[in-house]
This record gives structure tokens, C-alpha cells and sequence, in this order.
């Protein structure tokens, strides 16, 4: 087998393999007789088809197989070889001439290659960054609590209707019986006094089209978007509940939610425990933050002159099956090209430092992701992990393996970043979170 690298430019390259048939030959004749014994002709017994008939039956797909396995082998190990550094994968030559696997004994093959061009990447402690240091302002506090209250809210249901909460109730809707919700927030301040002190059973009779804000026709719960259009005029309307949101109160039921049993027994203790979450949770977020300013950095200041040519093509074939749209991608180029000059970046940092990525090291990870999504914040045996285990590989597995890869850049992330904060030169700069906020929103 032959190859000859043709460079046409820094950034691309052409690759022709020439392929004789001493090349296939020993592995064609082998399929041959696999699927000689394989094969049920009338008229042969069983595993003694003559390879002459396979060959005229099957042979050109068995030919086909063989070479361009042969052919995917042999480029990947040129390639690696020869320390070629592509961007993207081969493509074959668009203007390749038909072959014939019927009548041709030697193939010539030509692939168009991107090519990661010489470029110089300034990494060191030259480069200067802000690190922020979160704290927990006033007004961050009055809003998470704000917020925590809302979530862990308790339904009650009061004996009549007062000025909010959610109605439920009968209707008619041609010869049946159907039971919405409304919302008395949707409703105009004036015509919540005509359901106020109603109780349960009682019938209320009221024009739809006219008791509701804006749209808030619209939020009726329970029927379809067209049984709700077809409502007009008066309707009766048979109160059949009333289930009203009390937001929670700041005591040992509401901390257990919050925080998890036994970890706060009084306000101030609360306090202090949801100041260390919030600080951390922010400090997450400004370490990513930071992350993303040093990726923003390197790529912006980084020349590398890839191939636009190349990679408009590789992105069309590398997503045919969503059918992405040539104008789309020559829309967004400038940010496919940031994408694929990061990935470049990355992988020399990566090498430069040796940092790998095991798969022990991506099941810890994902086993800690499901364990975040199924129980939260909360401790879970040891025990649970073999039992979870077994999930963690089906869930890698899932989708062609792409949770593999993601979970796999996750953590390569993350060993990347450990290793960027060893080398760039961080000052730490304390700001509220409510500044920090304002940081991001600049974006």
C-alpha cells in the first residue's frame, strides 16, 4: 500500500493511497471462505459452496468490505505514523473517479486532510486574571430565603375564598361535565371580590371573557387550548376546591428541607449554614467564570490559520443526519472556528501536561452526577454505589456513547482548569455576589 501526502497548504493536505492486490488479497480470500460456510445455496450441501459461486453471488460486497476496512486501518495508522495533526477527520476527495470492484484489481484512493498548522501558544504566568471571591451580601440572603420559602411552600386549603389561590371547579362544556383550575392571579382585581368568602358547592355564574387580565384566559387549567377558545359568555361554574400556597416559615420543619436534618435549630444557625452553601455554590460558579476567561483569553490571542474551506465541508458531513443548513454554518463560522482553535489549545495543554482521563476516572464522575440528580444533596451509602454502578455504564453507553464522551470533557475540564491555576498568574478579588451577578450579566 502507498501513500503520498500531498500539502497543499499549512492549514490543508491531500492524501492518495494507492491499494494493489496483494494488499486485500490473503484477507479477501479468507471472507470468501467464511461466508462460504455461512452461506445456504440449493443444490450444495452446507459449508461446501465452491468459492467461484461465493465470489459472483457476494463478492463485490465482500470486496468492498475488506478494502475500505483495510483502508480506514491503514490511513488511521499513517497518520499516527507520521505525528499528522488534523483537525476534524479525513474526507474523501469530492472528485475521486467511480470505482468498479467488479473488474479493477488496484484502487486509488484520495482524502482531503485539515491540518493543525504551526502556531505559538502564550502559556504562562505572564498571563494575569481576576479570581473572584464571593461574598454573601444582604439582599443575595433576603432573595434565596425569598426564594427557598416559595419552594418548599405548604398547601393548605381554606374554607372560603379569599383574594388569592387556586380555584377548582365544574363546568360545562357541551354535554359534559369538565373541572378546571383558575388561577385568582389571572384575574382582574375587580372580579376577584365576586369569588371572595365563596365556599365549596357553591355555583358562581360570570362572563370568562371578561374577568381575566391579558391573556390570563389562557392559564385555565385542565381543558384543551381549544375547548378554552370555544368558551365565551356566561358560564356556571360549581366550586369544587380551594387550595391556596403558604410560603414556608422559618422553623425546624423548614430547615430540616432546607439543609437537611439537624443541621440548623434555630434562625441564626440557618443562616450561617446557607451562607457556607451560597458561598460555595457561588464560588463554583466563579471559578467557571474564571475558566471561561482564560479559555476567551487563549483563543483571542492565539493565531492559528485553520482551513475554512475544509471545515465548512467536515461540519456538513460530520452532521448530515440533522441536516445543518450550509448558510447556517457559514453564519456562525466565527464561532466554530473559536470552538475548533479551544479543542487545539486544549489538547496541546493536555499533552504538554500530561493529563489524562481514565475511565475509572469518568464512572466516578457520572456515578457522582446520578447521585446528584436522584438524591440530591443528601448522603448516600456506600453500599448504594455497586447498586448504582451497573446504571452508570448503561447510562454511558446510552446515545452512540455520548454521555461517555461529555462526562469524559467534564472531566478533562476540570483537570485542565486544576492545572491552568498552576501556571497563570490569579489575584483574588473580593466582590458580593450581587456585583458578581452584574459580572456575568455583562457577557
Amino acid at each position: 500500500m502507498e501513500f503520498n501526502l500531498d500539502k497543499k497548504e499549512a492549514s490543508y493536505a491531500s492524501l492518495t493511497v494507492n491499494v494493489a492486490e496483494g494488499d486485500y488479497k490473503t484477507q479477501f480470500d479468507s471472507k470468501i471462505k467464511e461466508y462460504s460456510k455461512q452461506v445456504n445455496i440449493k443444490g450444495f450441501r452446507p459449508g461446501k459452496v465452491p468459492s467461484s459461486v461465493v465470489k459472483r453471488m457476494a463478492g463485490e460486497k465482500l470486496l468492498t468490505d475488506v478494502v475500505f476496512k483495510l483502508l480506514s486501518d491503514s490511513v488511521n495508522e499513517y497518520i499516527k505514523t507520521n505525528e499528522i495533526q488534523l483537525v476534524g477527520e479525513p474526507l474523501p476527495t469530492l472528485s475521486t473517479d467511480p470505482i468498479d470492484f467488479n473488474t479493477q484489481k488496484e484502487f486509488k484512493f484520495t482524502y482531503d486532510l485539515g491540518l493543525i498548522p504551526d502556531y505559538t501558544l502564550e502559556f504562562s504566568d505572564k498571563l494575569k486574571f481576576d479570581k473572584f471571591a464571593i461574598e454573601i451580601d444582604d439582599k443575595t440572603l433576603e432573595e434565596t430565603i425569598d426564594g427557598l420559602k416559595k419552594q418548599f411552600s405548604v398547601s393548605e386549603s381554606p374554607e372560603e375564598v379569599g383574594t388569592e389561590g387556586l380555584l377548582a371547579g365544574e363546568i360545562t362544556i357541551g354535554d359534559e361535565q369538565k373541572v378546571v383550575s383558575i388561577d385568582l392571579a389571572n384575574l382582574l382585581k375587580k372580579e376577584v371580590t365576586k369569588f371572595t368568602g365563596r365556599k365549596v358547592e357553591d355555583v358562581l355564574t360570570f362572563d370568562i371573557d371578561n374577568i381575566f387580565k391579558k391573556d390570563g384566559k389562557a392559564s385555565i387549567i385542565g381543558i384543551s387550548k381549544e375547548e378554552i377558545e370555544a368558551l365565551a359568555g356566561e358560564i356556571s361554574f360549581k366550586l369544587t376546591s380551594i387550595t391556596i400556597q403558604k410560603e414556608g416559615e422559618l422553623n425546624q420543619e423548614f430547615f430540616d428541607k432546607v439543609l437537611g436534618p439537624g443541621k440548623a435549630t434555630n434562625e441564626e444557625e440557618f443562616i450561617t449554614e446557607l451562607k457556607v452553601i451560597l458561598t460555595a455554590n457561588y464560588n463554583r460558579d466563579a471559578d467557571a467564570f474564571l475558566f471561561n476567561k482564560v479559555r476567551e483569553s487563549l483563543v483571542e490571542n492565539t493565531t492559528i490559520d485553520l482551513s475554512q474551506e475544509f471545515l465548512l465541508r467536515w461540519i456538513l458531513e460530520s452532521n448530515r443526519e440533522s441536516k445543518l443548513e450550509k448558510a447556517d454554518v457559514e453564519k456562525e463560522m466565527d464561532n466554530y472556528l473559536k470552538e475548533f482553535k479551544w479543542s487545539i489549545i486544549k489538547g496541546k495543554i493536555a499533552t504538554d501536561a500530561e493529563i489524562k482521563v481514565s475511565q475509572d476516572e469518568v464512572k466516578a464522575k457520572a456515578l457522582e452526577g446520578i447521585k446528584a440528580q436522584f438524591f440530591g444533596g443528601a448522603e448516600v451509602p456506600a453500599e448504594m454505589d455497586e447498586q448504582l454502578l451497573g446504571y452508570v455504564d448503561k447510562y454511558l453507553q446510552e446515545d452512540n456513547n455520548k454521555n461517555y464522551y461529555n462526562t469524559f470533557e467534564q472531566v478533562l475540564a476540570e483537570k485542565l482548569f486544576d492545572h491552568v491555576k498552576t501556571v497563570v498568574t490569579i489575584n483574588d478579588k473580593a466582590i458580593s455576589a450581587e456585583d458578581f451577578k452584574k459580572e456575568i450579566a455583562k457577557k
